[in-house]
């Protein structure tokens, strides 16, 4: 193997799938491609698996230069871009012209321009596409991997499956709803983030009749054992 040479071709690999150069290894074994690419040994018994070894698969892209506005990604919506004066070369420059925080302001720098309402949550409702058996089927399977049994006591069950379905109706109208993995991405995402939100409002203040303190424990209820108590003596 040590004259061998490299034969490259173009192939679609990964998701979602993109154009890549690969080297086919197809009969090489693990330290043959390891001597061939220069790569490591895990790298080498994916590639053996393959079949083919991608060139520069966890490559990042190249970031554009200061100043070079080249739009965001394509996410399916419009955006509003605003290219940052040559003028401005600071974090706190930004921030004063544009007035958002630091963490805006820092992004924006180096990617050259500010993107308007960039936080802004996406609503694209569709009802023509929107299928009202399909999405509760996915939220419900997520539920179940990924809250079942560990939701804290505030948050019911079916109110987390109705935030995430919701969240699926506002995003019916986008292009990628179609895929399975858009969908399941984003009601986990937004059924986390219900849950955070919940926790984050039982921290404040609740009441101060009687004495009552300010929020409640996220994991357990001073009268738990009241309430099962109770019902066992009913029964």
């Amino acid at each position: 193997m040590e004259g061998a040479t490299m034969k490259t071709e173009i192939r679609m690999v990964g998701w979602p799938k993109r154009e890549c150069e690969v080297i086919p290894v197809a009969g090489m074994t693990r330290k043959d491609i390891m001597r061939l690419t220069n790569c490591p040994y895990m790298t080498a018994v994916t590639a053996e698996k393959r079949g083919y070894y991608i060139i520069d698969y966890l490559k990042k892209g190249i970031p554009p230069k200061r100043g070079f506005v080249d739009g965001p990604v394509d996410l399916g919506r419009e955006r509003e871009t605003i290219p940052i004066p040559e003028d401005i070369n600071t974090i706190e420059g930004v921030m004063v012209h544009f007035n958002c925080n630091q963490k805006v302001a820092k992004a924006s720098l180096a990617r050259g321009y500010f993107i308007v309402d960039f936080n802004k949550r996406t609503v694209c409702p569709s009802l023509s596409e929107f299928d009202a058996k399909a999405a509760y089927r996915m939220v419900r399977f997520i539920y179940r991997r990924k809250f079942e049994d560990r939701l804290p006591w505030y948050i019911e069950a079916q109110d987390l499956i109705q935030e995430g379905v919701m969240r699926l109706l506002e995003l019916s109208g986008h292009p990628r709803y179609p895929e399975r993995k858009f969908m399941f991405f984003k009601a986990y995402g937004f059924m986390a983030t219900y849950i955070q939100t919940q926790s984050r409002l039982r921290g404040f203040t609740v009441s101060h009749v009687n004495g009552e303190g300010p929020g409640y424990e996220d994991t357990w209820r001073h009268n738990a054992g009241n309430d099962w108590q109770g019902a066992l003596a009913a029964a």
